[in-house]
């Protein structure tokens, strides 16, 4: 069937339109208390939610073991940008050096191509666990980029998932 756009929402059958997509592109980056307005990354890592499995033998049976969920663990978000005159990754991952750590609450909102959010992740009590320089190369004429890695409390996913659509159809 020829697409006459005047299909519902998410396309024919419910399917996803392609303007519904996200592109790993495009994404901003809000992190409340320690960056202020500063949103602007290249890349970011480790939005990573890992649940061991705990395993237990009961006596007397034989046919397999109990499996139950460990607490979940969290990786840490790496954001990597260009280096930039500002001094607020320095400022923070300084200020944590000197045991004056300064928490943050964060957001990581992927974008559809018309800036329309399509899920956002929110993390809790972020503070900087490594700052890395650029690398600095006479004989090269790459950008000059920067990272920061912090550590969090808690991952949470806003949003559809899946590509941008708005999930299963509960029916």
């Amino acid at each position: 069937m020829a697409a006459t756009g005047k299909e519902p929402a998410g396309g024919a059958a419910g399917t996803p339109k392609h303007d519904d997509f996200a592109t790993a592109g495009w994404f901003v980056v809000k992190l409340q208390d320690a960056l202020g307005d500063e949103s602007y990354f290249r890349e970011v890592k480790g939005l990573d939610i890992n649940i061991d499995v705990e395993t237990y033998d009961e006596g007397g049976k034989n046919d397999g073991q109990h499996k139950f969920p460990s607490p979940a663990k969290f990786s840490n978000i790496i954001l990597k940008r260009g280096v930039t005159k500002s001094t607020k990754f320095i400022d923070w991952i300084t200020s944590a050096v000197n045991r004056k750590y300064k928490r943050a609450t964060g957001t990581i909102s992927l974008r559809r191509r018309d800036g329309k959010p399509v899920m956002e992740w929110q993390f809790i009590n972020a503070w900087p666990t490594r700052y890395a320089g650029p690398t600095l190369d006479a004989v090269t004429h790459d950008l000059a980029f920067e990272e920061i890695e912090i550590a969090h409390e808690g991952l949470s996913l806003q949003g559809g998932g899946g590509g941008g659509g708005a999930g299963p159809n509960p029916a």
